[in-house]
């Protein structure tokens, strides 16, 4: 890696917050991978959807989608997730109260 490349490198594959979601200017993205499935941390029996994408500005990120945005990707690409390599969206954010953590920036698709 050059020094150029060295400066501009950025953290690949991190999960994406709505935080962060909150403060971008372009909230574009596109699924680059099939999503797959992740055991929950100390739940067993639960897993969680993990969407491989690019950001606009050509980060690597995953993205834990809400049941709200699944059923948006499920309505435009089905039900098959490899058929959702390709999808591009749109973010935005809501601030919503999550029980005892108070606030906190939801990630929805437009």
């Amino acid at each position: 890696m050059t020094d150029e490349e060295t400066k501009d490198a950025q953290i690949e594959n991190l999960r994406i917050t709505g935080d962060e979601v909150s403060q971008m200017n372009d909230k574009h993205f596109e699924i680059t991978a099939e999503p797959f499935y992740e055991p929950v941390p100390n739940k067993p029996e639960e897993k969680r959807l993990i969407v491989p994408i690019n950001l606009a500005n050509g980060t690597k990120a995953q993205w834990q989608p809400n049941k709200t945005s699944q059923k948006v990707i499920v309505a435009k690409r089905g039900r098959a997730l490899r058929d959702w390599v390709g999808f591009k969206g749109e973010w935005l954010t809501r601030l919503q109260v999550i029980g005892q953590l108070g606030e906190k920036n939801v990630i929805y698709l437009k």
